[in-house]
C-alpha cells in the first residue's frame, strides 16, 4: 500500500527495461504514464500492462524522441492532462551501428539518448516543481567514457556504434550533475544510474550478448524513482542500488557547462533560469 499517489512518466516504456519498470510501478499502485515512439506502440503497451495488473491509474503518451517538435507536443499533452509530475524517468535509448542523422541534423544516438532527455526534462521542470518532491532519473550506462570531445559531439570523425553510445551516456551523466547544481534550491532531485547488463534488444544488437532479466534491470530504476531513503538525495550515480563514482571527466564543471551551452545551441532554446 502506498501512502501517496505519485505520477511517474517513463520514456521508452513500450518494451525492455522501461516496460518492466512500468509494470512493477503500476503493480504498486503508482500512476504510470507509458511513453512510446508513436501512438500505436504506446497504446498497445498500455493495453498489455492493463491485462497483467489491476490499476486504473495508467496513461500513455507518445513522441518520436528524434523530433523536437514531437517532444514539445508531448510536453503540451502531459501539461494539459496532469496538474503535476512526481517522477520523470529518462529511460529511452538507441544503439546505431551505422551513423544516421535525424531531421534536425543530429547524430541519432546522441539525439535520442542525450538531447531528447535534456529538452524533455527542461520543458517538464515546471510540472515537476508542482509535485511535493520531484525526482528526475536518467538511465545512463557503465559504458560511458572518460574521453569526451566537445568539438566532436556528434562523431563526424571516428564514428562507431559503441563510441556513439558511450558518448551519449557520458553526456547524460554530465547533464545530470550540472542540473543537480542548477536545481539545488528547488524540491527536485536528479540522479543517474547503470541498470546492469540486461537482456534487452539494445544489448543483443549492440554487443551480441544476453544479460540478466528485465526484472533485475528494473530494480535500480525503481529504487531511484521511489526509494524513501533517496528523499533529497541528488547528483548521484547508482549501480545495483548503491552510489558509485562515475568516470572522472563527468565531474568536470567546465565541461558540464560547455556541453549545456552547446546543447542549447543545437536545440535553439535557452534554459538559463531554472
Amino acid at each position: 500500500m502506498i501512502l501517496e499517489e505519485k505520477i511517474i512518466l517513463i520514456t521508452g516504456s513500450t518494451d525492455g527495461i522501461g516496460y518492466q519498470t512500468a509494470i512493477e510501478l503500476a503493480k504498486s499502485g503508482y500512476h504510470v504514464i507509458v511513453h512510446g515512439r508513436n501512438r500505436e506502440k504506446a497504446e498497445l503497451a498500455l493495453k498489455n500492462i492493463k491485462k497483467k495488473i489491476n490499476n486504473s491509474k495508467l496513461s500513455s503518451v507518445y513522441a518520436d524522441l528524434r523530433s523536437f517538435t514531437e517532444i514539445k507536443e508531448m510536453v503540451n499533452d502531459v501539461c494539459d492532462r496532469f496538474d503535476r509530475l512526481d517522477v520523470l524517468i529518462n529511460n529511452a535509448g538507441v544503439y546505431k551501428s551505422e551513423r544516421s542523422i535525424t531531421q534536425e541534423g543530429l547524430e541519432e544516438t546522441f539525439a535520442v539518448n542525450y538531447v531528447a532527455p535534456f529538452l524533455l526534462t527542461n520543458l517538464l521542470l515546471d510540472l515537476l516543481k508542482k509535485g511535493k518532491s520531484g525526482r528526475i532519473v536518467n538511465v545512463a550506462s557503465r559504458v560511458h567514457s572518460n574521453n569526451f570531445d566537445l568539438d566532436n559531439l556528434q562523431l563526424e570523425n571516428g564514428y562507431t556504434g559503441v563510441k556513439a553510445y558511450a558518448n551519449s551516456k557520458t553526456a547524460l551523466i554530465l547533464f545530470t550533475y550540472l542540473l543537480t547544481d542548477k536545481l539545488k534550491n528547488t524540491n527536485i532531485s536528479v540522479n543517474c544510474l547503470h541498470p546492469g547488463v540486461i537482456n534487452t534488444k539494445l544489448l543483443r544488437s549492440a554487443f551480441g550478448s544476453h544479460g540478466a532479466s528485465l526484472i533485475d534491470g528494473a530494480k535500480t530504476l525503481i529504487f531511484a524513482a521511489i526509494a524513501p531513503e533517496l528523499e533529497n538525495v541528488s547528483g548521484k550515480y547508482f549501480v545495483n542500488n548503491r552510489s558509485q563514482s562515475s568516470k572522472t571527466i563527468t565531474y568536470n564543471k567546465d565541461i558540464q557547462k560547455m556541453l549545456w551551452k552547446k546543447t542549447e545551441e543545437l536545440i535553439k532554446m535557452e534554459f538559463t533560469e531554472l
